[in-house]
């Protein structure tokens, strides 16, 4: 049976969850981008796909510091081929994997801030809707990505921080440097 503590929670959880989608999803951007890096990287990517030369090719927009990103949308067309089509079809790859982490990281903030009574409610709602923020949800920023990884390693640190040292602690440790990593090559 589920108590009424965590029927509540999980009514919040539910109802900030739809609302985020509800408020985003007429505002995503296919096919099209209104921020200039995005389409940029994804004219890159097009072209190195028809050239036949992919993530070693040249002139990839900010490959420097988004290296994971590219990497990750590389892989994902070599597994949907049926997106290189046109230039059209990049923007959903892009879109998708910013949306999967842009769900990670609300889950993130519901489940690290719902803990916290009153002011939990206020403070996501200034944030999940902030200008900056419902802006850059709309479309495939990597800041998006690498937000989530950067705070999901937080997390395992935090995680770790009373525990004796053990496997236990020195696995979460290991993921934590991953994540950090991680969120670093998707946009330093």
């Amino acid at each position: 049976m589920i108590e009424a503590k965590e029927r509540n929670y999980l009514s919040l959880l539910i109802l900030w969850s739809l609302a985020f989608l509800v408020t985003r999803i007429p505002f995503l951007y296919y096919p099209y981008h209104g921020e200039p890096d995005i389409y940029l990287m994804v004219r890159d990517i097009y072209i190195n796909i028809q050239n036949g030369e992919g993530l070693l090719g040249g002139g990839l927009y900010g490959k420097s510091f988004s290296f994971a990103y590219y990497f990750i949308i590389f892989k994902l067309l070599s597994v949907f081929p049926f997106f290189i089509k046109n230039i059209e079809g990049l923007f959903y790859i892009i879109t998708f994997i910013s949306s999967i982490f842009i769900i990670f990281f609300c889950l993130r903030i519901h489940i690290k801030y719902f803990q916290l009574k009153y002011n939990a409610n206020i403070f996501i709602a200034l944030f999940i809707f902030s200008p900056v923020f419902w802006e850059t949800s709309t479309y495939s920023h990597p800041i998006m990505p690498a937000l989530a990884s950067l705070l999901a390693a937080i997390d395992f640190l935090l995680f770790t921080k009373d525990k004796k040292f053990d496997f236990i602690t020195l696995l979460f440790h290991i993921i934590t440097l991953f994540l950090f990593l991680f969120s670093l090559s998707l946009r330093a």
